[in-house]
């Protein structure tokens, strides 16, 4: 099969569909994973969590402070009118889903697995 023909998925690598039996071998030897989402001004914003917690919450989420989406691309944050979440409740968490087909190995980290959030609800 030519490149153009495969979609990205599979020219990365990673086989889609990934178990979480098969998520922990292909994770065996790591001790860290990052899942981050995209903030509004395109920066990742998440966590680094032990590879056992990873395990854990891949199918129930994590909680993340909703305030890193209210910060800006020097880490301040927005207090106005508009902002996509509220600082008077005082951030709620809200809970991240990892996407278990997206992983990556973030080469300038140590080669360490990456996963976006597959989803973003509040808690």
């Amino acid at each position: 099969m030519d490149f153009e023909s495969q979609t990205v998925k599979e020219a990365s690598g990673i086989p889609s569909g990934v178990t979480i039996d098969r998520l922990a071998v292909l994770i065996k030897n790591d001790s860290r994973v990052q899942v981050a989402g995209v903030d509004g001004d395109g920066q990742l914003r998440g966590k680094v969590m032990a590879k056992e917690k990873f395990l854990s919450v891949i199918n129930s989420g994590f909680g993340m402070s909703s305030a890193i989406f209210d910060w800006d691309m020097h880490d301040q944050l927005f207090e106005q009118a508009g902002s996509s979440t509220s600082f008077k409740p005082g951030y709620a968490d809200i809970i991240g889903v990892p996407d278990r087909d997206s992983m990556r190995r973030l080469l300038w980290a140590g080669d360490m697995p990456f996963f976006l959030p597959s989803s973003i609800q509040e808690e």
